[in-house]
């Protein structure tokens, strides 16, 4: 996937898979800059499980999360949720999945899609 330092009105865009893990959202963030972020679509952290939000259940299964790659370097991830505005600690390759055990995704289902816009 191709990452975009974003500039002026334009967005990026990405599908994030329920059953895969740390995914490209095609954003390049930069450090101190704010993004707005909105997500459309449904995901199940289990099989016969009930359709969640990005926001996730109760206990935090299906929020979605992020992390940020740059120089090799992972950060700790980090709470997203459905929509809101996050702020880059740290430039970097945003990397976007659903919460979940690392063994537990085989069984989950769903997408949702993630736009991203500078903040206002």
């Amino acid at each position: 996937a191709k990452f975009t330092a974003l500039k002026g009105t334009s967005s990026v865009q990405a599908k994030i898979d329920a059953s895969r893990g740390w995914q490209p959202s095609r954003l390049w963030a930069k450090e101190n800059t704010s993004y707005a972020y909105m997500t459309t679509g449904t995901w199940k952290v289990a099989r016969e499980g009930d359709d969640l939000s990005p926001d996730g259940d109760a206990e935090g299964k299906g929020r979605l999360v992020g992390i940020l790659l740059d120089d090799y370097q992972l950060s700790e991830p980090f709470d997203l949720g459905a929509s809101g505005k996050w702020t880059a600690p740290q430039e970097g390759h945003l990397f976007l999945r659903c919460q979940d055990g690392w063994c537990d995704l085989a069984d989950n289902k769903g997408t949702v899609t993630v736009k991203w816009k500078l903040a206002e």
